[in-house]
Parts: C-alpha cells; structure tokens; sequence
C-alpha cells in the first residue's frame, strides 16, 4: 500500500465522522485540487468523487 492509499483512507475516514462533511465538498464533486508541497518539491492532486477524497499522484490535465 502506498502512502497516498494510506493517507486517502485516514482522510476519508475523518470525512466520514464528521456529519457536514458531504455537504462541504458538494461544490468539489468533479474538480481536481493541486496540492503543491515546497519542501520536498513533490506535487499532490486531490480529486472529490461523491463524498469521497481520492488521493492521485499524477493528473494530466490543469487542475481546478
């Protein structure tokens, strides 16, 4: 299991105990977020599916 399953699965169990989490990413569902990490140079995409985070190494396309 890589580190991005790991940490999809923490951060998608978090989403599912917190009640107002479904409604906060329901303006997300669909769009891809960059998350740029400076210290080590290494970028993160986070794309919202449902009420679910997925956590992508890679994405192809511009981000939202």
């Amino acid at each position: 299991m890589t580190s991005f399953s790991l940490l999809e699965i923490a951060f998608n169990r978090y989403l599912a105990v917190d009640p107002e989490a479904p409604g906060k990413l329901t303006d997300l569902v669909g769009r891809v977020i960059c998350i740029d990490l400076r210290g080590p140079g290494k970028r993160s995409y986070l794309s919202i599916i449902g009420d679910r985070v997925v956590f992508l190494e890679t994405y192809d396309d511009e981000p939202d």
